[in-house]
């Protein structure tokens, strides 16, 4: 995996739904490896943008860029652009590698969330749940430190 020097770097993906009834959008920040999940029960590029958008604007630092995939649920991309500022990058097709990173976390909601599940039964608290478990979760790379404290701590520089 690359190692990205600033934040403000996301790979954005979809986990869809049995049924295809819902979508939950999962957004990693490359440098802190903090997790955002968002749960999303209308299937609509617009609802995608803007859960997206609400999401990014309440990060408290500059938001750079967001790799995601071909997907139709990232079709209002440009929606995106506008609103955040930055800029809006597309994987290759069928090269996970492009954003490995969420890629991987997204194995990791598997665990808790398997393949089959109706999305529509999940709570949005149980979503908070998971991101709050991924995101309070020691990383060897970081010195056993949490993603949590890693943005915490990229804040913190931002503000002084």
């Amino acid at each position: 995996m690359d190692e990205c020097i600033e934040y403000g770097h996301f790979e954005g993906d979809g986990i869809v739904s049995k049924e295809h009834n819902a979508i939950t959008i999962t957004l990693t920040e490359k440098k802190t490896m903090q997790q955002f999940i968002i749960p999303i029960s209308e299937m609509k590029a617009n609802t995608v943008a803007n859960a997206i958008i609400s999401v990014l604007k309440n990060q408290r630092v500059p938001i750079k860029t967001l790799t995601v995939d071909n997907g139709w649920e990232f079709t209002e991309h440009e929606l995106i652009t506008k609103e955040l500022g930055c800029g809006v990058y597309f994987a290759r097709p069928y090269c996970s590698t492009d954003k490995a990173l969420v890629e991987n976390h997204n194995r990791l909601i598997r665990n808790f969330v398997p393949k089959g599940t109706d999305f529509k039964m999940i709570p949005d608290e149980y979503w908070t749940w998971i991101q709050d478990c991924l995101n309070n979760r020691p990383r060897e790379k970081f010195g056993f430190k949490t993603p949590n404290e890693m943005a915490a701590q990229e804040l913190a520089s931002w503000c002084n």
